[in-house]
């Protein structure tokens, strides 16, 4: 009798440890980490650690005008990023006309703006060049797209939420 009753406390025991493992796990902070992810293998790339209101820069020499191109981006509370601004010198084919898109455009120290743009985007797909010397500026740093992939990648840039519980079992770089 002593030893089922023995055995029944264990194995109570053992559950509601389950139990409170579980909901411990499950309520264990996530993580948001914006990625580059190369589409044709799935790898990612490059990661960084953000939260809402986190920046990010993407630039490039325009193809047809052959002059710096800048798209500022923002992340929003749900993960989606928003492009808050451009910078370029010149107007031309494939570069906004600023009657013809939402923002406001301004002129000054021979760079024209686009701000308050407002579009939002779920995920961005950029194909990398080696003539469009396509950098990436978050957190202070540049990363020279060409030297992390092979010209003619197409990056998918996303936010993704990480559980707390996978970045416990499988780690962080």
């Amino acid at each position: 009798m002593f030893r089922q009753t023995t055995i029944k406390r264990v194995g109570l025991a053992l559950m509601t440890l389950v139990l409170v493992l579980a909901m411990a796990f499950a309520l264990w902070p996530s993580k948001l980490y914006l990625r580059l992810i190369a589409a044709e293998t799935g790898a990612v790339v490059l990661e960084f650690p953000v939260k809402a209101d986190s920046e990010f820069t993407i630039s490039h020499i325009h193809s047809v005008q052959k002059t710096p191109v800048y798209e500022h981006f923002k992340v929003l509370p749900n993960g989606d990023v928003e492009l808050e601004w451009m910078k370029f010198q010149m107007q031309g084919s494939g570069l906004p006309d600023p009657p013809l898109v939402p923002g406001k455009f301004e002129i000054h120290d021979n760079w024209m703006y686009l701000k308050d743009i407002g579009t939002v985007f779920r995920q961005l797909s950029q194909r990398v060049g080696a003539v469009a010397d396509h950098k990436f500026t978050i957190q202070e740093r540049t990363y020279d797209l060409p030297s992390v992939v092979s010209p003619g990648t197409l990056l998918v840039i996303k936010t993704e939420t990480d559980s707390g519980l996978k970045t416990l079992i499988i780690g962080r770089k």
